[in-house]
């Protein structure tokens, strides 16, 4: 059996209680966090998103290293072999091996990226909306509107 039931509706009560769920934090942690200055959470955020990055591609970096050591040739196809060879004979964990030590090298450096990012950004926006009056500037081709 089916249900021809419709979907319920979304009228914008449910929509506007939705989005003010997302707003406020409900673990105690999340709601600290949210009353850091600006900067200092786009550190955080930052440095967890560089964290993150790094380590779902540490498998890859590892064997990158070990064919910059040795003087075997770089093939694509063998990159699944060498990996595999990895887990044989020192297990799964040990394609993050030294993974702890590039963290703790990421974090600071994506943090400041990101944070210098949105600061340099929210200052070139505010230079030009003051260059234009508060306003963004109109494009217009040669011709139109004459």
């Amino acid at each position: 059996m089916t249900d021809d039931s419709p979907p319920p509706r979304h009228n914008s009560n449910n929509a506007h209680q939705h989005h003010h769920q997302l707003q406020q934090p409900n673990h105690p942690m999340l709601t600290q966090i949210h009353t850091l200055p600006k900067e200092l959470r786009n550190l955080l955020a930052g440095g967890l998103a560089g964290m993150i990055a790094k380590t779902v591609v540490a498998p890859i970096d590892r064997i990158k290293i070990l064919y910059q050591v040795t003087s075997a040739p770089f093939r694509l196809r063998d990159v699944p072999k060498v990996a595999y060879s990895i887990i044989e004979k020192e297990g799964y964990s040990a394609l993050w091996k030294g993974n702890l030590a590039t963290m703790m090298r990421v974090f600071p450096y994506s943090g400041i990226q990101f944070m210098v990012f949105d600061r340099l950004k929210m200052q070139f926006l505010q230079e030009r909306r003051g260059a234009f009056g508060g306003e963004e500037a109109v494009v217009q081709a040669p011709g139109v509107g004459e």
